[in-house]
């Protein structure tokens, strides 16, 4: 699989053991991971935490953008921050596809 211990990366989790379960030194978990949780992110789960981060920290940071200057400029910079953070994005998915990774981790290595 693409698991790697210490750190969660979409993709395949381990096989089950006989039992069907899989058992923590399996994973690499830690021991404060809750049983039943594998560490490993579906596709959802990934844009959705995304989302959320977004999200919130621009719910945070753009009144007080708006405040510190005039609504013209604000919008202006609200619409090439958003310009930016697409290309980025473009940027990796390109590498990705590039290079034939399904990770962010893999595209740079």
């Amino acid at each position: 699989g693409q698991y790697q211990a210490g750190s969660v990366v979409i993709g395949q989790a381990p096989p089950l053991s006989a039992g069907g379960h899989r058992r923590r030194s399996d994973v690499g978990l830690p021991a404060d991971v809750p049983a039943g949780h594998s560490g490993v992110a579906t596709m959802a789960g990934a844009v959705a935490n995304l989302t959320k981060g977004i999200v919130g920290a621009g719910i945070l940071a753009v009144p007080n953008g708006f405040r510190g200057s005039s609504i013209v400029v604000g919008v202006l910079g609200l619409v090439g921050t958003g310009f930016l953070s697409a290309m980025g994005f473009l940027a990796i998915g390109r590498a990705c596809m590039l290079t034939g990774s399904t990770t962010y981790r893999e595209a740079w290595v």
